[in-house]
C-alpha cells in the first residue's frame, strides 16, 4: 500500500520542462535586476540627503556667471514681473576662470568666449504647465522652431522675447558649506554602481523599469494605428477597391 501510494504521488508531480525551467529562471533574474535598480535609487536618495554643515572658515572655488535684473528695470515697477519670468530661464555657469573662456581642441593657444543664453522652454515643459508661467508671462515669449540632430526631427522651443531686460553678471563662488561624509554609504553605492557598468546592466535595468523608447514625442500626435492591421490580403484589396 504504501509502495502504491508513492507511485500515486510521483505520477500527479508535475515536472517542469525546459522552456518552463527557462521562463522562470529569467523571471528570477528580472526580479533581481528591479530589486537592484531599487537599491541603488535608494543608496542615490540617501546619498542625496546627507545633512549640510556650516563652514568656520568660508572659501572662494571658482567662479559664478548668471543672469541678474537690469538696472533701470530692477528700479520699475514691473521687477517683480520679470524677475519671476527670470527665475524660469535663468541659465547659471561655473567656470575656474574669472573671463569664462576655454581652449580651442585643436589649437591649445587658441581661447574662445563660452556662450550663455538664457535657457529655452521646450514644448512639453510650456503645453503641460511645468515651467509655471502665467498667460500674461507667456506673452513675452515667441516659438521657434529647428532641426534637432539629436532627436532627427523638428523640435519648437518658446524663447523669450526681450533678453535686454537681463544682464550677465560675475560673481565669486563661496563655498560656505559640505555635506556630511558617510564612508559607509560612499562604498556601499560605490560598490553597486560598479556592478552596473562592469556588467553593462544599465539599459537591462532601464528597459525593466522605464520601458521601451518611444519613437515619437510626447507633445506630438499619438500614432497611427492601421485600420488594416491583421487582416488577409482579400480584405484589404476589397478596402482598397470600395474607397477607389
Amino acid at each position: 500500500m504504501h509502495l502504491h501510494h508513492g507511485t500515486d504521488e510521483f505520477q500527479g508531480y508535475r515536472l517542469r520542462s525546459a522552456r518552463t525551467r527557462k521562463r522562470w529562471a529569467k523571471t528570477d533574474r528580472e526580479k533581481q535586476l528591479i530589486a537592484l535598480d531599487k537599491l541603488q535609487n535608494e543608496l542615490w536618495r540617501q546619498w542625496s540627503d546627507r545633512p549640510f554643515l556650516p563652514l568656520e572658515t568660508p572659501y572662494q572655488s571658482g567662479w559664478i556667471r548668471t543672469y541678474v535684473l537690469r538696472e533701470d528695470v530692477q528700479k520699475s515697477k514691473h521687477a517683480a514681473f520679470f524677475s519671476s519670468i527670470l527665475s524660469r530661464i535663468n541659465n547659471v555657469q561655473f567656470n575656474r576662470d574669472k573671463d569664462f573662456r576655454a581652449k580651442k581642441r585643436n589649437r591649445r593657444r587658441k581661447t574662445y568666449s563660452i556662450a550663455q543664453p538664457l535657457r529655452e522652454i521646450d514644448e512639453y515643459g510650456w503645453k503641460s504647465g511645468k515651467c509655471k508661467l502665467t498667460d500674461l508671462q507667456k506673452q513675452f515669449f515667441y516659438p521657434r522652431t529647428s532641426w534637432c540632430t539629436r532627436k532627427r526631427r523638428f523640435v519648437t522651443h518658446y524663447v523669450f522675447s526681450e533678453p535686454w531686460r537681463f544682464v550677465l553678471v560675475v560673481q565669486p563662488r563661496m563655498i560656505t558649506q559640505v555635506q556630511l561624509a558617510d564612508p559607509v554609504l560612499e562604498s556601499k553605492k560605490q560598490l553597486v554602481d560598479n556592478h552596473i557598468r562592469n556588467y553593462d546592466l544599465r539599459q537591462k535595468l532601464n528597459k525593466l523599469t522605464k520601458g521601451k523608447k518611444r519613437t515619437y514625442s510626447r507633445c506630438g500626435k499619438p500614432p497611427v494605428i492601421d485600420p488594416y492591421k491583421n487582416r488577409s490580403f482579400s480584405d484589404r484589396l476589397q478596402a482598397y477597391l470600395t474607397e477607389a
